[in-house]
């Protein structure tokens, strides 16, 4: 979806740490944990780029997580239940906050499907 996206960081489970631990984890990043497959994560696109640019001059590093990819992200560092699924975080202060659909919309897809 987002390779080599200039306002999203590509996450993978090789860059994880390298990446979201930088700077000591006192970075806050806003991230889209997705799958290509996805119908509800091909309709979110556009609204994630526009706030991905939004944020561009602000202290978020905007990133992005394919789960069918990366699944070490997606089960270990972020228990993702649906998807698509955005997590604001500051690993640094240990904070994570998670938003997704609720579990009775019929736009998520379980991360299991």
């Amino acid at each position: 979806f987002y390779f080599g996206h200039a306002f999203i960081t590509t996450l993978t489970d090789r860059l994880w740490e390298q990446r979201v631990a930088a700077n000591n984890g006192n970075t806050v990043w806003l991230v889209e944990l997705y799958a290509a497959w996805c119908h509800a994560c091909r309709n979110f696109m556009p609204k994630f780029l526009e706030v991905a640019q939004a944020l561009e001059a602000e202290d978020i590093d905007v990133g992005a997580v394919n789960c069918a990819k990366n699944p070490e992200i997606c089960h270990k560092h972020i228990p993702v239940k649906r998807i698509p699924t955005l997590v604001l975080m500051h690993p640094a202060q240990g904070t994570l906050q998670t938003f997704s659909n609720p579990a009775g919309s019929a736009a998520a897809a379980t991360a299991e499907d």
